[in-house]
């Protein structure tokens, strides 16, 4: 199946990538998003939060942003979410702890 057909494909299975390799391209195509998370993360931290969710500020990106993304009707999907909070905390180290996350059973 074409590789750009599959970045438009919700079900990622579908296509034969693994759950990282549709982040990667994903991410590749929309760097903004990961650029506002951050922000996001930051302002939350700095606010005094200890810990707060990914999905918590997925939700205030699609909420201020009607967030539009570059590979066609794709929207900012909630499997993304882990590969972003795990992204931003081996990024940032002071971001370290502060998205809560659960093991993996199996890469997907």
């Amino acid at each position: 199946m074409n590789t750009n057909l599959c970045a438009a494909i919700t079900h990622v299975r579908r296509c034969g990538l693994t759950s990282e390799e549709h982040f990667a391209q994903f991410h590749e195509a929309n760097l903004h998003v990961y650029d506002e998370l951050a922000r996001l993360s930051f302002r939350m931290l700095h606010s005094g939060r200890k810990r707060y969710s990914i999905r918590g500020l997925f939700e205030v990106l699609r909420w201020n942003r009607s967030l539009a993304t570059q590979t066609g009707d794709w929207k900012l999907n909630n499997s993304l979410s882990a590969h972003y909070a795990r992204k931003l905390m081996r990024d940032y180290p002071e971001l370290d702890g502060f998205f809560e996350l659960r093991e993996r059973a199996v890469a997907v």
